[in-house]
């Protein structure tokens, strides 16, 4: 047997293959990779697939809605979308903040800033009464009461100039 070590033996691309090969487990067993892994492991349980519910008879058969009003139903959640304009065109970077006032949430006041096309969407809301408070630069703020009913709640604002 030769004394020369075994990479000698070995064409330089080779080499690289097992370098690479060692360098990704040495890295796959640091405690920042294992932590990561495991917090994506946990990411990807929470998004499979829920498997299709049989329909039953407390269901609204055209929304899927649970009509049961035991305390253990579902509760049912609101979906916001808001369009803020100004002069008929829409306000970018316009403050909305939407509190609710019947009943009380736990969330407290969700505080956004309109998109370039004047828009927000708030998604998973409580149903009930909200309040909501639009601020912009150059504009009166605006202030007002809805009802979130479940489902889309769309609502347009229109802005007076100071």
């Amino acid at each position: 047997m030769s004394s020369q070590p075994f990479t000698a033996f070995l064409g330089p691309c080779c080499k690289q293959v097992i370098f690479v090969f060692v360098l990704a487990a040495t890295l796959c067993a640091s405690p920042e990779v294992q932590a990561a892994s495991k917090h994506n492991d946990k990411d990807t349980k929470n998004n499979q697939e829920q498997p299709e519910k049989a329909p039953n008879d407390k269901e609204d058969k055209a929304t899927g809605e649970s009509l049961d009003a035991s305390p253990n139903a579902k509760a049912k959640t609101s979906t916001l979308t808001i369009i803020v304009r100004g002069g008929k065109k829409p306000t970018e970077q316009a403050e909305v903040r939407v509190t609710a006032v019947s009943p009380t949430s736990k969330t407290g006041e969700i505080r956004r800033f309109t998109n370039s096309k004047g828009q927000i969407v708030l998604s998973s809301l409580e149903v009930g009464t909200v309040e909501i408070l639009v601020i912009a630069k150059g504009w009166k703020t605006n202030r007002r009461q809805i009802t979130l009913k479940a489902g889309n709640n769309p609502l347009t604002i229109d802005l007076e100039p100071l």
